[in-house]
């Protein structure tokens, strides 16, 4: 046998065996790192979805308590406002019969 290059002929060419060949143990990592990465974008994404429902939880809360205070608010106002036109009225009518005394004689006792 002699030595030298493939290009005089002088050996065969020869696929190296050391290559990476697909094995059911690899396949079996690929599909683990596959599933693992999956369920950690799903839990990810769940953990999100919590996130951000207890934010609306809180601010539904928030919005409901502003409404409550608005609406306490705005009933104060009226009782308020009702309670200042019952005063004007009374004081109106007060006026008025205060006006009618002053405007008719006074009577002699009738026997």
């Amino acid at each position: 046998m002699e030595h030298g290059s493939i290009l005089n002929g002088n050996i065969r060419p020869r696929r190296v065996s050391s290559q990476w060949q697909s094995t059911q143990q690899d396949f079996a990592l690929k599909q683990a790192e596959i599933q693992a990465k999956y369920a950690a974008q799903v839990d990810i994404a769940r953990i999100q979805m919590e996130q951000a429902r207890q934010r609306n939880d809180v601010d539904f809360a928030i919005q409901t308590q502003q409404s409550m205070q608005a609406a306490a608010e705005r009933q104060q106002q009226a009782q308020q406002q009702q309670e200042q036109i019952a005063q004007a009225q009374l004081a109106q009518q007060m006026q008025a019969q205060q006006m009618q005394a002053q405007q008719m004689p006074p009577q002699a006792p009738q026997f």
